[in-house]
């Protein structure tokens, strides 16, 4: 933290456009610093990965959110970070933040759907188009809350891994969310089984989905069935799915059933 407030401070650094201090030993402390010295007013790349007990929590992401200096800012991944419901909607919804189109928020806190309820209907960051978010707990969030996730309009990459969502919550999703400029998702380590695989498939919401990532989903051997059957093949570019998963009786089928070579991406479940 002292080093950070020492960089944060410099007259020497003022045209920095890209700035990396993940596991850095940053905490609440360092990154209030940072985010409130001149070092960050050019800023336009800001990652911060924090691991261990070294973590930036909700203290953290309050001042960024409070700064007056991150107009530049395009890029920002606190992966790791500690988060609320509440930091975690007033980060999605800050005004500070008029030039920011990709945010990762991916780490150890699981928000609740109080994070969505908070959310419902407010004026989203204006250009945010890639959103990685901390695992939620999904499964009660009712499709009024869904509907008025403002914050996923004109979203193209979505990351909602490790999260835990109902089939009742993730039709909801799928039928009332603004998904219209989606493209890419990941659900990786999400338990969805084959049917909400065949839901996420099958929404006609997603037309523009290419690239969807379920490994660790919770599939069974019908899910190549599944996929194959879907018509989506004929437009999606990348499939990743486990192998132990679909087992020696599904995968040979879905390796068969590819439109191009390469489409479709094997892990094992330790990733």
């Amino acid at each position: 933290n002292g080093g950070l407030r020492a960089l944060a401070r410099t007259d020497n650094l003022q045209e920095v456009e890209h700035l990396d201090v993940s596991r850095c030993g940053v905490t609440d402390e360092g990154f209030a610093a940072l985010v409130d010295g001149p070092i960050i007013d050019s800023v336009t790349d800001l990652r911060c990965e924090s691991e261990g007990d070294a973590r930036v929590g909700p203290r953290g992401v309050s001042a960024l959110t409070a700064s007056e200096r991150l107009g530049a800012l395009e890029t920002l991944d606190l992966t790791g970070a500690l988060l609320d419901d509440g930091t975690f909607s007033a980060l999605l919804t800050s005004r500070r933040l008029p030039r920011l189109r990709a945010l990762r928020l991916e780490g150890p806190t699981e928000l609740t759907l109080h994070a969505l309820e908070l959310l419902c209907d407010r004026e989203p960051v204006p250009r945010l188009r890639d959103l990685a978010m901390p695992r939620c707990d999904l499964r009660k969030v009712r499709k009024e809350v869904w509907r008025g996730a403002r914050f996923l309009d004109g979203v193209e990459h979505l990351a909602m891994r490790r999260s835990r969502i109902g089939m009742t919550s993730l039709r909801a999703m799928l039928a009332q969310a603004p998904l219209a400029a989606l493209r890419t998702i990941s659900l990786r380590d999400t338990v969805i089984g084959d049917d909400g695989l065949e839901a996420l498939l099958r929404a006609p919401r997603l037309a523009l989905m290419r690239e969807v990532d379920v490994a660790g989903c919770g599939l069974g051997p019908d899910a190549a069935d599944v996929l194959l059957a879907s018509g989506r093949m004929d437009h999606l570019k990348r499939v990743v799915v486990t192998r132990e998963e679909l087992g020696e009786r599904g995968l040979p089928r879905l390796l068969a059933g590819q439109r191009f070579p390469g489409q479709v991406e094997l892990v094992t479940r330790e990733g």
